[in-house]
């Protein structure tokens, strides 16, 4: 007689953790137990492995029939969820799938660390799926993978204990398990990548065949206080390289299809300043001085300024446009840096020189390392024409240091403590 099993279990089995080949340097910067380098558990005597062609675009299909659903405001469940105004469709992310099947092949029922999963463009969320079935060691039929609960219970299992008062902001520290269905409607997530092993294992001390499934998702959703999405009419609020509507898709005239790597939200109001490296102009043209060179990284994050600076150098982006300015403006940079590799020390200096009336000034950049983009405010100290530059400096006895650049503006308000 044949038994299936479908549920949470702690599955743990011993884990190689030596691999022949060696992890990516874009990996090694974020964790150096990141789960794209771990090898196949040696322990585990894997069947089957792999998400087919047929298999990515059903899981594609699954997730965007919840997403549209709720975007066009037809989810009754949870009180009737609120239409969502700004719904991004999912396409499949290769990167993520790749982390994912890595992680499935370690053969445990578990989510890996958050860093270990994380990309250079965002953090990740995930979902995970078991499934056990009976059968003699050795004597076992090979079952393929079950995408289509599986990819459904993400969503399904969670709804009716879900409330459309969370939408607008979502809790830390909710009394019901929430988090796999908020993250399948995760709005700003755009970007899925899934993988799956089935191994022979036991479920207490019961023989059989186990299946793993694992779906990470960028950028991550279920972040506290965050909304899951704003309400109101379908495709009002999606990104200005989008499609929306039953013209852009009959499937799912709910959802922002977005064109390129990553959403292009509109330019804040209010402005006197504004660059952010995603679409070509001269607000964001840039030279490159000094001992590192400043280059655009694009990911499905979103596009970065980056530059690697190694002990005892120095390395300059000096931007090119004239700004003009109002004294008590505040400059915001978006930014991000630390070591080039995890585990070493953080050691580095960033300034900003500001032109002004042929005078230049330098000031130091506050900062802390940090793996998420942080807000540095500068205050403007000037009336009139500027022009800017960023140095980054590693003293001769640190290791290599890593700065990236998201976004840079000048609003018209002043600079607000802790904001």
């Amino acid at each position: 007689m044949m038994y299936i099993i479908i549920g949470i279990v702690a599955l743990v089995l011993p884990i190689s953790t030596v691999s022949d080949k060696p992890c990516p340097a874009k990996y090694r910067r974020i964790s150096l137990e990141h789960s794209f380098c771990k090898p196949s558990n040696s322990s585990c005597k894997i069947v089957f492995k792999g998400v087919s062609e047929q298999e990515k675009e059903l899981i594609l299909n699954i997730h965007n029939t919840f997403r549209n659903k709720v975007a066009m405001g037809q989810e009754t469940r949870a009180g009737g969820l609120p239409a969502a105004a700004n719904m991004h469709a999912f396409t499949w992310d290769d990167e993520l799938a790749a982390i994912a099947q890595k992680w499935a092949e370690q053969c445990i029922y578990k989510h890996d660390c958050k860093e270990c999963r994380a990309t250079k463009g965002f953090s990740v969320g995930q979902n995970l799926g078991f499934k056990w079935y009976s059968c003699p060691p050795g004597n076992c039929n090979i079952r393929s993978a079950d995408w289509t609960g599986k990819a459904t219970d993400f969503y399904e299992k969670e709804i009716n204990d879900y409330s459309k008062e969370l939408v607008k902001k979502h809790p830390y520290n909710y009394h019901k398990t929430i988090g796999h269905t908020t993250q399948v409607i995760w709005a700003r997530t755009h970007k899925i990548g899934c993988g799956f092993s089935s191994f022979e294992g036991e479920d207490d001390g019961r023989p059989g065949i186990i299946q793993i499934y694992a779906c990470n998702y960028g950028p991550s959703g279920n972040l506290r206080d965050f909304p899951v999405y704003l309400e109101g009419s379908p495709c009002s609020r999606c990104p200005e390289n989008s499609c929306c509507g039953a013209s852009c898709n009959k499937d799912f005239p709910g959802l922002c299809f977005i064109s390129g790597n990553a959403p292009l939200e509109p330019q804040p109001s209010g402005l006197l300043y504004f660059c952010n490296f995603q679409k070509d102009g001269e607000s964001c043209e840039f030279d490159s001085e000094g001992a590192g060179r400043w280059k655009l990284f694009e990911t499905s994050g979103g596009t970065f300024l980056s530059v690697v600076v190694q002990p005892g150098k120095s390395s300059t982006v000096r931007f090119r446009p004239v700004i003009k300015v109002k004294r008590g403006s505040c400059m915001t940079i978006y930014l991000r840096k630390g070591p080039n590799v995890f585990g070493d020390q953080e050691n580095s200096n960033i300034e900003i020189e500001i032109e002004h009336n042929g005078q230049k000034n330098t000031e130091s950049v506050w900062t802390y390392p940090s793996k998420n983009f942080i807000k540095s405010p500068i205050q403007m100290k000037y009336d009139g024409e500027i022009k800017f530059a960023l140095k980054m400096s590693v003293p001769a006895n640190a290791a290599a240091q890593f700065l990236d650049l998201y976004q840079i503006e000048i609003s018209e308000a002043g600079c607000q403590r802790g904001k």
